[in-house]
């Protein structure tokens, strides 16, 4: 079948308001334009992928709060003029303070579901794990860039300074998260104005994260880890009932890995290994669908998602067994992400009927909390050949939910 009829043979009827990118001699993707803007303008300005990659993450911050921030965790994966690849992964970690009844849970729930009583694991300060984002952006920067970081803020501190316009995307979040903010007075003077969500299309000024920005700008990442950001972050959690300490900020460490690789239909599959579940579960999940003729089954259709609904159970199902940290415990990844696994696992797929979803990878389940994450990426190439995709990890919306002023 031509490639002209795809449309045709969809099971889902649909209009594509989005058109492709293009550029001669580099192209920014994310989630808002003005993050986008950012990008390009360190582009313009003589900087590479990295640079553009960094003060697009930094606006982000500003403008979908909701989605990025200082406090949280990330990977980056680069891609070097060479060709080579390398995975900058700045992914939270538990506290030091941490321990294995630090959440009660829910009574009586479903075993797979893992509540725990006040939700204590999503909202609030226990919820707070140890951040690496600003530091994984900083050693990109660093390590990979050209520009200083007080240049790729700019835009950051510009847009939080001067204000932004609420984008619909971001009104429906506030809204949503709403039950949520308004249990802490700072956020919801900020977000709720006398108890009323912003509104697409108001703006939205910041001036005091402004001023943090501007901080982090002239100190670097020391600002957080180690210096008065830092010491405002360790007073919330001793006021709240956080976990996250002085020791916990100055000790963390970012760490370089060598990606996951995988081939699907003769294309080389490069992505982050563990901790990071992604590339791992991608690989596994193409590999399974390698044998599968996905066009006959048309984009959309009842045949066509009950197979993608099958694999996504199988991946997840692995991933709740057997995903962790290779620091603390073994990982089969030579495993999950080899052909022969796959075999295995697509001979348990009926196209008929759904099942179960069930993790077979290891001998015992490890029982440990899964959320559903929010994945915010942001995508950047220049001309010579940098890649840097950029994913962070949420639990939800606005993550922490939680004052550090």
């Amino acid at each position: 079948m031509g490639k002209s009829n795809w449309r045709e043979r969809a099971g889902t009827p649909f209009t594509c308001e989005k058109q492709p990118a293009h550029g001669k001699s580099g192209v920014v993707v994310t989630n808002h334009p003005l993050a986008s803007a950012a990008g390009m303008e360190m582009l313009a300005a003589g900087g590479n992928a990295i640079d553009a990659a960094v003060a697009a993450q930094f606006a982000l911050t500003v403008v979908e709060p909701m989605m990025v921030g200082l406090i949280g965790g990330t990977t980056m994966h680069v891609r070097l003029a060479d060709g080579s690849h390398t995975i900058i992964d700045g992914m939270s970690a538990v506290p030091r303070a941490g321990h294995p009844t630090m959440y009660r849970p829910v009574p009586q729930a479903a075993p797979e579901v893992y509540d725990v009583e006040g939700r204590e694991n999503l909202v609030g300060p226990k919820s707070v794990a140890t951040p690496g984002s600003l530091r994984a952006w900083c050693l990109a920067l660093r390590q990979y860039g050209t520009l200083s970081l007080a240049d790729a803020m700019q835009p950051a501190i510009r847009h939080a300074s001067r204000g932004f316009v609420v984008t619909p995307y971001l009104a429906d979040c506030i809204v949503g998260a709403s039950p949520d903010l308004l249990q802490d007075p700072f956020i919801a003077d900020r977000l709720l104005p006398d108890g009323r969500a912003l509104e697409a299309g108001e703006r939205l000024v910041q001036g005091d994260y402004a001023e943090a920005l501007t901080l982090i700008s002239q100190q670097g990442e020391k600002a957080l880890h180690g210096g008065p950001l830092g010491d405002l972050v360790v007073e919330c959690m001793q006021r709240s009932g956080g976990f996250v300490g002085l020791d916990d900020l100055t000790g963390y460490r970012v760490v370089e890995r060598a990606p996951i690789r995988g081939q699907y239909r003769g294309w080389e599959i490069v992505g982050p290994p563990p901790p990071a579940a992604s590339g791992v579960h991608i690989t596994q999940m193409l590999n399974i669908l390698e044998c599968y003729d996905i066009a006959r089954l048309g984009f959309g259709t009842v045949d066509g998602i009950h197979l993608l609904a099958e694999v996504l159970k199988i991946a997840f199902a692995d991933r709740a067994e057997a995903s962790g940290d290779p620091d603390f415990g073994h990982v089969p990844v030579e495993r999950i992400t080899s052909k022969a696994y796959a075999r295995e696992r697509r001979a348990g797929i009926d196209l008929a009927r759904a099942r179960h979803g069930r993790g077979v990878v290891t001998d015992k389940v490890r029982q440990r909390f899964t959320q559903v994450i929010n994945v915010n990426r942001t995508r950047t190439q220049d001309f010579s050949g940098r890649y840097a995709p950029k994913s962070t990890l949420l639990k939800m919306v606005f993550a922490l939910k939680i004052d550090y002023t």
